[in-house]
């Protein structure tokens, strides 16, 4: 069923993200590793967009993804970006700007 394809993929990306911070996983170090990694978390949410096909039109001709399928490419999306543009810090502490007016409260 959908929902535990889904629990599955976030299970595996909570422990993916736990060996990153803990366990040294990194794309530099282990490189095969790290893909295979990868692939075990798209894993569940693929297989969810391959199941959940909704067919529309008059005939049955066009074919989306449903609520579920939709829900899964949104994971893989946010977790590849996340794996991209996830190290990003500003290079200005935000709490070390001063706005105006902020002296005066």
């Amino acid at each position: 069923p959908y929902p535990a394809l889904f629990c599955l993929g976030r299970c595996r990306e909570l422990l993916f993200r736990h060996a990153e911070r803990h366990a040294g996983l990194s794309p530099l170090d282990s490189p095969r590793e790290y893909q295979q990694r990868e692939q075990q978390v798209r894993d569940p949410f693929i297989a969810i967009g391959a199941r959940d096909v909704v067919r529309k039109g008059a005939r049955g001709e066009v074919e989306t993804l449903g609520a579920w399928g939709l829900a899964a490419q949104a994971a893989v999306d946010h977790f590849k970006w996340t794996n991209t543009k996830g190290k990003y810090r500003p290079l200005v502490d935000i709490d070390s700007i001063t706005w105006p007016g902020d002296k005066d409260r």
